[in-house]
């Protein structure tokens, strides 16, 4: 439950920061004295980054850990969306939603794999299905709460809301248990899918020949691999 609910916040953080913005806009271009087009790079600043960088930043996990990257990913998010609060030029508040978006790249992608990786079914389905909702809640929601938060305490006070949903989901990430590190491919996740795939029908041409050699009369050994079963690495097992 307690994963749950740190994935889930986690990911409402990554999220709100991606839509709030846009409640905000008309006050940041009437405060820093700049157009409201020019003020609209905000978003594009902050959601480049994460594209971009989030299927690169995917291994990270691999090699440091779930937590570790999404402990470290909240982190860069939570200090950038503290210098929004404090920017006090445009092109200044330009780069800290870079970084912002930069930090959510890292975050993000651990936030699923960790999901990924609970140890049970149920486990898995329930937080991959409640942190999969939390990011079109997050703009439905986004909005109004950017409004609400401008109108009472300014533009700022926004980020500073930002800031604390994102501290408290990393207060929750930090009491999940540490998780080691895996073994990273060099070749990324989409060619190292294709390597596995190859890999896979190797295996079973492999046993394939070896069935066949037995089957005509060859002594094979006398044991198949263990790709016969689940298509593994070929470790052999007996008969």
């Amino acid at each position: 439950m307690v994963a749950t609910l740190a994935l889930t916040i986690a990911v409402f953080a990554i999220g709100l920061d991606g839509y709030i913005v846009a409640a905000i806009l008309p006050a940041i271009a009437d405060d820093l004295s700049e157009s409201v087009a020019a003020v609209g790079l905000m978003t594009s600043a902050y959601s480049l980054p994460t594209a971009i960088a989030a299927p690169l930043f995917g291994p990270f996990s691999d090699r440091h850990g779930r937590r570790s990257a999404m402990l470290l990913g909240l982190a860069i998010f939570c200090l950038a969306a503290a210098a929004c609060v404090v920017a006090p030029t445009l092109p200044l508040l330009l780069i800290a939603r870079a970084i912002n978006g930069l930090g959510a790249a890292i975050a993000l992608p651990a936030v699923f794999a960790y999901a990924g990786d609970l140890p049970s079914p149920a486990e898995r389905a329930r937080a991959m299905s409640t942190a999969l909702s939390a990011y079109p809640a997050s703009t439905l929601v986004g909005l109004p709460i950017g409004a609400a938060v401008a109108t009472a305490f300014g533009w700022r006070g926004t980020f500073v809301f930002i800031v604390a949903v994102a501290v408290a989901g990393a207060i929750l990430l930090a009491r999940l248990p540490a998780d080691p590190p895996r073994t990273a491919t060099p070749i990324g996740y989409i060619a190292g899918g294709s390597n596995r795939s190859m890999q896979h029908h190797g295996d079973w041409w492999r046993v394939d020949r070896e069935v066949d050699g037995w089957r005509s009369g060859a002594d094979p050994g006398s044991r198949l691999t263990r790709s016969a079963r689940c298509g593994g690495a070929g470790r052999p097992v007996s008969r």
